[in-house]
């Protein structure tokens, strides 16, 4: 089982630091390597090693985890962190957008108001605020 957690953490910081090179994710690559250096897990991991095919490398992991808080210290440090809203605030955009829009379509009124007049006679439009269709064009 350690193995596994040795696997998928290097598997993750690996995808961090992906992403560390395209200046993206840079707070929880941040977070998340540091998360590893308080937990514990590090210091499991030095302290049990095994060989392949099922290898445990903490100090593989450890050097992975600095080299991950080095690159996300050089972005925050050179002001260099591009500006990536989190899906929070994107969801908030959102949902006041959704509110203001179905505030507008409930003022929407049809453009004209169709009245039948006497059989025989063509029928008229009424165009909301202004004078009537039959008026205009006669």
């Amino acid at each position: 089982m350690l193995w596994w957690l040795c696997k998928e953490t290097i598997a993750f910081l690996q995808k961090m630091e992906r992403a560390l090179q395209q200046g993206r994710g840079v707070d929880e690559a941040s977070n998340f390597a540091r998360w590893l250096q308080f937990s514990g897990l590090l210091k499991i991991l030095e302290a049990y090693p095994q060989p392949a095919p099922l290898e445990v490398d903490g100090v593989a992991v450890r050097r992975l985890v600095e080299r991950v808080i080095a690159a996300a210290g050089e972005l925050h440090k050179g002001g260099a962190m591009p500006i990536n809203p989190s899906q929070s605030t994107v969801d908030e955009i959102n949902g006041k957008i959704d509110f203001i829009l179905s505030q507008m379509a409930k003022n929407i009124s049809t453009p004209y108001t169709t009245h039948t007049t006497e059989p025989g006679k063509p029928s008229q439009s009424v165009i909301a605020g202004g004078a009537s269709f039959a008026q205009a064009m006669g």
